[in-house]
């Protein structure tokens, strides 16, 4: 039987665009999920929409919760996940039909701990999802980590287009109460993995979402990348990574 892969999606006043979302999830090829809808104190009906969707598919289970954020929606999903492998996907965005099955096969076929897909930025319900020659190619965590310093940054960066080992989260969470949380994840959790492959195939479409929380006072977002990326020096320095503290 596959694997059962657990796909957390936090939901927070997104009213307009969550059963798309969902949708693209149910409609997967890869069939074996747990699908976590975390509703992080939303405002509008989208934990009531949560609720509906519930009712349509027994793969789905909400999680209602106080707002903390991304980070606490994300981590409250993970507390509560079964799966072996976990996938995040915004609830703004959506992915392709055979995302889970994409990222599932290159991770197994490589024995890798997490594999990465490509994405395409997109304004509406109309993302046209494209292989793009569909290179994979195995590399290192570390080498992983180089890449989130060239032209494949928010690839490489954001903690959705990619399936990760349940096992990577076994103490790792994401940081509560910052911007640029992904900033302050992804690199750890690619420093845990032997094995990375990362995929040319877009397989998720991102939502350029003017109400996004990315969308925040100029001083926080500056105020916390500073504080996330002097943190990964910090865990370089500690694990004598020293080639990698150098490109932060």
């Amino acid at each position: 039987m596959d694997s059962l892969i657990s796909v957390i999606v936090p939901v927070y006043n997104v009213e307009k665009y969550l059963r798309k979302c969902v949708d693209s999830i149910l409609s997967q090829t890869y069939k074996n999920l747990e699908i976590i809808l975390i509703d992080d104190g939303s405002t509008d009906s989208s934990g009531k929409l949560c609720d509906e969707l519930e009712k349509t598919d027994p793969r789905i289970s909400v999680l209602h919760k106080g707002n903390g954020g991304l980070s606490s929606a994300r981590n409250a999903g993970l507390d509560g996940m079964h799966g072996e492998y976990v996938l995040f996907v915004d609830s703004d965005d959506y992915i392709s039909g055979d995302c889970v099955e994409h990222l599932y096969a290159i991770m197994t076929g490589h024995k890798a701990q997490l594999s990465i897909g490509n994405f395409k930025a997109t304004y509406d319900d109309a993302c046209r999802f494209c292989d793009n020659g569909a290179q994979d190619r195995c590399i290192t965590g570390r080498d992983a980590i180089a890449l989130q310093f060239g032209k494949n940054t928010v690839q490489m960066t954001v903690a959705w287009a990619k399936l990760y080992e349940a096992s990577l989260f076994r103490t790792l969470r994401f940081p509560i109460g910052l911007l640029h949380e992904d900033e302050g994840t992804t690199y750890k959790a690619l420093y845990l993995s032997d094995r990375v492959v990362v995929s040319d195939k877009v397989v998720y479409a991102y939502r350029c979402n003017p109400e996004s929380i990315t969308k925040q006072p100029k001083k926080k977002n500056y105020e916390d990348l500073c504080a996330i990326l002097k943190e990964q020096i910090r865990f370089y320095q500690k694990n004598n990574e020293h080639v990698l503290e150098n490109r932060v």
